[in-house]
């Protein structure tokens, strides 16, 4: 149900976007505000909305706000100020870079602090990296892991840079084999030589991917949504006859529909229906990046693309659960990757390690098995298929 709180923010969200003053609903919910604010990372937006529309706060919320809003304009700085020294630093290095999603868009919304960016995420050539490694350890950084698309480094209390190997990880297949590793789609930027962008269709038809992949794997959140409508919004003259071409070929088609109908309810006045009442408040409940239950049933019906059972996926879910894979094993005892005939004794050392030292962890662990019932994942399926989306491969 579309609640006061809901309406209220979205208003919020609209006078801090739109740059015009707006009215709140008689029964605004501000603890309730900072509730949402918080887990969606949209602090300085509810703050800006407020600050243009006049509209006062209660004291300890409003030191609430403009304190968080004061951090993300000083993080907002120190995070131009990192990411100005890394391209230089690459650019006089020859290393070709491309910057993504929020170093994209902070440049768009009317006060750039008003979009954070936990992590800055820059497409790079994997062929570079060693170049690239020497210079990150040069200007302070260190790495942190490597994941399937990414490669992470920090600079403590200043930066998290995402290197990305690719723009969409492999495993969500379909999207991937759309993109693959995004070199194709770039052209160069006329502010160096060495930075690259997409082109304006091309950007939206990734950010949108983007979008789709967080939404069909738990969720996604309100800044997210924005983003998407800030930039169709920056971006009038688009050729949407090839956007539409291209999310036909991804099968994002029809959830675009549906998530531009619901743009034009948040921001353009049109009437709610049930299917922008239904994205809105999946939207709202699933915080800045899905929720935890949410995540685990996307990973049941990816699953069952492949073992084609509910009961499967539950056996499946519950073996692995004992039984972690040999990969995972070799994360938690090094030393079977020399002994590897010695799996099936570190699995029992694990289940009584684990007992031992830390049952609420595995009462955590049951509890996501119990969440994952037959009744949960159909729903679950069920929601993606209403808005236009599924898991369109197999593990």
């Amino acid at each position: 149900m579309i609640t006061e709180i809901i309406n209220g923010v979205i208003t919020l969200i609209k006078s801090a976007m739109k740059q015009t003053s707006v009215t709140l609903p008689d029964h605004f919910d501000w603890d309730e505000a900072v509730e949402i604010a918080e887990r969606h990372h949209i602090i300085p937006l509810i703050y800006f909305g407020a600050h243009i529309s006049e509209i006062e706060m209660p004291a300890s919320i409003s030191n609430q706000f403009k304190m968080g809003t004061y951090k993300a304009a000083i993080f907002d700085e120190i995070q131009k100020n990192e990411l100005n020294i890394l391209f230089q630093a690459f650019s006089h290095s020859g290393i070709d870079y491309m910057p993504l999603k929020g170093i994209v868009l902070k440049q768009l919304y009317p006060n750039p602090e008003m979009r954070e960016m936990r992590d800055a995420d820059i497409l790079i050539r994997l062929e570079q990296y060693t170049a690239i490694a020497e210079i990150m350890i040069k200007l302070g950084y260190h790495e942190v892991k490597e994941s399937d698309h990414e490669l992470v480094w920090s600079k403590p209390s200043f930066m998290t840079v995402e290197l990305h190997k690719r723009l969409i990880s492999s495993y969500n297949k379909d999207y991937y084999s759309y993109f693959g590793d995004g070199w194709q789609r770039v052209r160069c930027s006329e502010i160096d030589q060495n930075r690259y962008e997409m082109p304006p269709e091309d950007q939206l038809i990734y950010l949108f991917t983007h979008f789709a992949k967080h939404y069909r794997n738990g969720g996604i959140g309100i800044k997210h949504f924005v983003d998407i409508w800030l930039y169709m919004d920056t971006n009038l003259g688009l050729n949407m006859e090839y956007i539409n071409a291209e999310l036909t070929k991804l099968q994002l088609y029809e959830f675009f529909q549906n998530i531009h109908n619901t743009i034009d309810v948040w921001f353009n006045g049109a009437d709610a229906n049930e299917m922008s009442n239904f994205i809105t408040e999946r939207i709202f409940a699933s915080g800045a990046y899905g929720a935890k239950n949410e995540k685990s049933l996307a990973a049941c019906v990816k699953r069952l693309k492949t073992i084609g059972s509910v009961s499967g996926v539950r056996r499946k879910n519950i073996l692995d659960l004992i039984f972690l894979p040999y990969p995972s094993m070799c994360v938690k005892y090094p030393i079977l990757r020399s002994i590897p005939f010695l799996l099936p004794v570190f699995w029992i050392v694990r289940i009584i390690q684990a007992a031992l030292f830390k049952p609420n962890n595995v009462r955590k662990r049951c509890a996501d098995v119990r969440t994952a019932s037959a009744e949960n994942i159909n729903r679950y399926q069920d929601e993606l298929e209403y808005v236009g989306l599924d898991f369109n491969f197999k593990e």
